[in-house]
């Protein structure tokens, strides 16, 4: 679902499963912690299906790090490190070692013959801002300073439409939003068709583009999330 998300899908089909999962992990257990990741040491990586120049990677970074519960980041995603099994019949080629450009000499695992994995180390991308490792950085950034999106009661949010979607989060009577635009184009969307909640600012974003707030009027960019904060709930 993130995949197929992060590849211009459509975040209101994303945010309506997202919520529904929340929902049956309640319902098993209410102390239980939903936990996503798009990639492990027992899959392709990530990076093999989704672009990272196209800027899928960031997007699928943005839906997933940005949903509530606890995320696993598989090392290595956060450059862009592929590696996938092929015809193999190992995983070897899908646990490459970590590309840290500072002469770690950890070895590759036995059986491993992939040579593709990433074109840059950690050490590469520290100076390009406009990098996928520098997007995973600021989106946990945005993570940790809205603590509502790990730990709120989720409602997604229906953008009828469009392909603009996400939901509200409320914990401890702080209430945000976090909506996705992962469309090619810059969409405008009210939010006042969605909530009844009193939207005051757009906290940050993270993706290609920007975000304003227009009264109820939501203006975000292609391939952008958006956290936009409500006035305190009563």
């Amino acid at each position: 679902m993130i995949a197929a998300t992060a590849k211009a899908g459509d975040a209101n089909r994303f945010a309506a499963y997202l919520q529904k999962r929340l929902e049956r992990i309640g319902g098993i257990d209410p102390e239980a912690i939903n936990m996503l990741f798009i990639s492990n040491h027992d899959m392709d990586r990530a990076a093999g299906y989704l672009t990272v120049a196209g800027g899928q990677m960031k997007m699928a970074a943005n839906l997933y790090l940005l949903a509530p519960g606890s995320p696993f980041i598989y090392y290595g995603e956060e450059i862009g490190m592929r590696g996938s099994r092929g015809s193999a019949r190992t995983d070897a080629n899908r646990r490459l070692a970590m590309l840290w450009g500072d002469g770690d000499t950890v070895a590759n695992p036995p059986g491993s013959d992939y040579t593709k994995q990433s074109p840059y180390s950690v050490r590469d991308l520290y100076g390009f801002e406009n990098s996928l490792y520098y997007h995973y950085r600021h989106v946990l950034r945005i993570r940790k300073a809205n603590p509502e999106i790990a730990r709120g009661t989720v409602r997604a949010l229906t953008f009828e439409d469009t392909k603009v979607g996400g939901f509200l989060s409320e914990w401890k009577g702080s209430r945000v939003a976090v909506i996705h635009n992962p469309s090619g184009k810059d969409q405008t969307v009210d939010l006042a068709k969605v909530s009844d909640a009193a939207f005051t600012e757009v906290c940050d974003t993270a993706g290609e583009g920007s975000a304003s707030l227009e009264g109820t009027m939501l203006t975000i960019g292609a391939q952008t999330s958006a956290v936009v904060r409500s006035a305190k709930a009563d």
